[in-house]
């Protein structure tokens, strides 16, 4: 039994051209993390990877074709890997909502009375309670709204097709990848390693910041906090090359 949350409530007053707006808006926040993890795992791992190669080799060829079976790879697994951990959470989901789908069938009575605790806790009046669980309980599709949102804890977007979020991060990942990859593609060896950390840690700062749009926190210290954290992890694929080079 597969069951999908409705997106609206029965009493929602948005006009048509807000209601698109607003899930086109929700659309893009659902999507911010999968294009900030496919990103920064693009930005710092493919780095991780060219630069420790790097200090390996002499060879820019070596390292650029690392870089790029790297990226390919690690872009695939990435997706691969959400694809099946997306689908499988989805799966535990709607197995929880079929069983309360089943409890609210099978036991309304008890079912309108943890929806009276629940908005007696919430602050509500027992005269709003007595308006508004009646209301609940004869639109089932709001019924099982109220239930997976507050019993189950599930919201609509947790229960989106699983290929869209592995889509998002494969293309963040691979766009995120040329970073650090591409200037082993025109510059000598010693000034690709530097153009390649340089040109990734702007890049990083960029993700940061850019996120602030719909975060709306500092740009600065978002940027900073993603361009220190991302480093630190690049830095230590670096310390593995050198040790193996040793």
């Amino acid at each position: 039994m597969c069951i999908r949350i409705p997106k609206g409530g029965p009493m929602e007053q948005t006009g048509p051209h807000e209601m698109h707006g607003a899930r086109q808006e929700q659309g893009v926040l659902r999507a911010i993390r999968e294009l900030v993890f496919g990103a920064e795992d693009g930005l710092v791992s493919i780095l991780g990877l060219v630069t420790g190669v790097a200090a390996g080799t002499t060879d820019s060829k070596m390292v650029l074709l690392a870089g790029v079976v790297g990226a390919v790879s690690g872009a695939i697994s990435m997706a691969a890997g959400n694809y099946l951990g997306v689908k499988s959470h989805i799966e535990v989901l709607q197995r929880r909502l079929s069983e309360e789908a089943e409890s609210i069938r099978r036991y309304p009575d008890h079912e309108r009375v943890e929806l009276i605790n629940y908005y007696r806790e919430r602050g509500l009046t027992s005269i709003e309670v007595q308006t508004i669980v009646p209301a609940v309980m004869r639109n089932q599709a709001f019924l099982m709204e109220e239930m997976a949102a507050h019993e189950l804890g599930i919201s609509p977007g947790e229960l989106e097709a699983p290929a869209s979020k592995a889509f998002w991060i494969f293309t963040a990942y691979i766009i995120a990848a040329v970073f650090p990859v591409l200037p082993y593609a025109f510059f000598s060896h010693y000034l690709a390693v530097r153009v390649s950390i340089a040109g990734t840690m702007i890049a990083l700062f960029g993700v940061g910041a850019a996120k602030t749009v719909y975060t709306r926190r500092s740009w600065l210290k978002s940027g900073i906090e993603m361009l220190v954290i991302a480093m630190a992890a690049g830095l230590l694929g670096y310390l593995a090359g050198r040790i193996v080079h040793l």
